[in-house]
């Protein structure tokens, strides 16, 4: 099934600077819950649509190589995860949000 797709949100203080990559359905865009952190609505944008799920994966991964990652100190993006099966559906804890 062809219903996926993968998502950036854009830096809410310069509107430009790519801040997280993240793969969904339906409404995971737009759903906060888990979050780390808060965007706009209007700084959450899709990148691709209509992608098989592991067609998401690998263009979550590719895009989460290309901008970096901040923990790794190698670009942008608050992801932890290089992107793929291996983070999904995860939930952060109370206590890992407030770590953030």
């Amino acid at each position: 099934m062809s219903n996926f797709y993968v998502y950036a949100f854009i830096s809410k203080t310069d509107n430009k600077t790519v801040r997280y990559i993240g793969k969904g359905s339906g409404n995971r865009m737009a759903d906060d819950t888990g979050r780390r952190y808060l965007v706009p609505q209007k700084n959450r944008k899709k990148v691709a649509k209509g992608l098989t799920e592991q067609e998401a994966f690998t263009l979550e991964r590719f895009l989460i190589a290309l901008y970096g990652r901040l923990d790794l100190k190698s670009g942008t993006l608050t992801n932890l995860t290089d992107g793929g099966e291996g983070s999904s559906g995860y939930v952060f804890t109370e206590e890992q949000k407030k770590e953030a």
